[in-house]
């Protein structure tokens, strides 16, 4: 064999250092990637977005929306030729537990879906504080009579 021969190729430590720097590159990746979203927030910010959109077209359309609520859904209703009609449901997890406040008062919630919070096409609406909580986690959903529902905190 000649000398070179012999520096064909990588040695074992050049191999292995080669791995070990690809295994923590990877697990640095791996660390970073955004965790899945627990479903209390996603709720939570499906609610914020539908209920601003019903908001919105409200002043649009010139005719009120409205938040509308039972002890298992939450839906939007849209206020045509003098009755309430659904426009969307919403089905809520049955580990996610819902209270709604109207000036400090607890609201109870019934098993039919009965409109709670009315936006109105002036732009205004019902001032209200909605609390979404499961086991580990509590947001809370609050509209301060602007016609804007925003999500006020999120705790663990």
């Amino acid at each position: 064999m000649t000398s070179r021969d012999k520096q064909a190729g990588f040695t074992l430590v050049e191999i292995l250092t080669v791995l070990v720097i690809i295994g923590l590159m990877a697990s640095a990746v791996v660390m970073t990637l955004p965790r899945e979203k627990p479903a209390i927030y996603a709720q939570s910010e499906a609610l914020v977005t539908v209920m601003n959109g019903a908001a919105q077209n409200s002043l649009i359309t010139g005719r009120p929306h409205a938040l509308a609520m039972s002890k298992t859904a939450f839906a939007i209703y849209d206020f045509q030729d003098g009755e309430w009609l659904e426009v969307k449901n919403l089905s809520r997890p049955e580990d996610v537990k819902a209270e709604l406040k109207k000036n400090d008062l607890v609201i109870k919630l019934t098993d039919d879906l009965v409109p709670v919070a009315v936006f109105e096409p002036t732009g205004l609406a019902t001032p209200f504080k909605l609390v979404l909580s499961d086991f580990e986690r509590e947001e809370i959903l609050v509209s301060s009579g602007d016609g804007k529902v925003t999500i006020l905190a999120s705790e663990s």
